[in-house]
């Protein structure tokens, strides 16, 4: 997943504490897909160990820390969009430029990665039980690698249409949140134009059949994740006109993040006993805990204390 800025050369502002937040989840999301890779599934484990069901319970997270990046994500781009707003820069031009560079920066190079390191795996480890074949040992491929290794696939993971036109490209399944993440950016501002920017009947008109023909393509998935990417916008809108007091601002983030890992261990230990909706509950979690992270107010001494925070959020 692309990593959410709050630097895009539109406002200087910083806010330190999401580095707390986006750091953990992303070794969450690289714990499961490194789990996925070179272990079984605990569903078929006989009798586990307390020792192995920790192991399974704190590497088990990937998609749970997928949410708290839509979160962020909504959050960062509703940031970005009003600042541009607020100093008469807003244009669809400017914001999908500096959108699609940060996005290719990273998936371009990821992509030609992947096409390379693949070529290589399916020549030395060719066969029907390689983990290439989708069928070997292993459950982060589901579908041998070849079919969704061609130039069509590429291209079109490069543009964000990965499952919706085309499969992930070769064995980067991870590539899923991509597409969420690009038909988000195009849909909020296309709602924010035609509900609340001053402008003409017929662009509000235009834009609210952009956005919904988008989601409709998108399909159900992209759609069903789009009110969880929402809550950072919410959060975030909350914030610019009520902000929290300096006072309560980092005992309000602390006390958070204690909901978001209570959250994120109930969806792993109840998800099966409950009916709670756990994505809509971890999303809550974060948007509340990101609320106070936006009122803390940066200071030298919070940076450094934050300092390994910034350094595994930048890997």
């Amino acid at each position: 997943m692309a990593k959410p800025a709050l630097a895009l050369g539109v406002q200087k502002r910083y806010f330190p504490l999401l580095d707390v937040l986006r750091g953990p989840a992303a070794m969450l999301v690289f714990a499961e897909h490194w789990r996925n890779l070179f272990f079984v599934d605990f569903a078929v484990l006989e009798n586990p160990s307390a020792i192995t069901n920790v192991f399974y319970l704190l590497t088990g997270a990937g998609h749970q820390a997928v949410m708290i990046f839509f979160v962020l994500s909504g959050c960062v781009i509703a940031h970005v969009m009003q600042t541009m707003n607020d100093r008469d820069r807003w244009s669809w031009s400017s914001y999908l430029s500096a959108r699609l560079t940060r996005l290719w920066v990273v998936l371009i190079p990821a992509l030609v990665l992947t096409a390379g390191w693949d070529f290589l795996g399916m020549t030395i480890l060719s066969g029907p039980s390689s983990i290439y074949s989708g069928t070997g040992f292993g459950n982060i491929v589901n579908a041998p690698v070849q079919e969704s290794s061609s130039l069509l696939d590429f291209l079109g993971n490069a543009i964000f249409l990965q499952t919706i036109l085309v499969p992930t490209f070769g064995s980067n399944g991870p590539l899923w949140s991509i597409a969420f993440e690009f038909v988000y950016y195009l849909v909020y501002p296309a709602m924010v134009i035609a509900c609340l920017l001053k402008s003409r009947l017929w662009k509000r008109l235009l834009c609210v059949v952009f956005a919904a023909a988008l989601l409709y393509l998108g399909g159900r998935p992209i759609a069903g994740s789009f009110p969880i990417w929402l809550a950072g916008t919410a959060c975030y809108a909350v914030f610019r006109k009520w902000p929290a007091r300096p006072q309560i601002a980092f005992l309000g983030f602390v006390l958070g993040t204690v909901t978001i890992l209570s959250s994120i261990i109930g969806s792993r230990i109840l998800s099966y006993s409950t009916p709670l909706d756990w994505d809509v509950v971890i999303a809550a979690c974060t948007a509340l805990t990101l609320y106070f992270a936006l009122s803390v107010q940066a200071s030298k001494r919070l940076m450094l204390m934050l300092r390994p925070f910034h350094a595994l959020s930048a890997i």
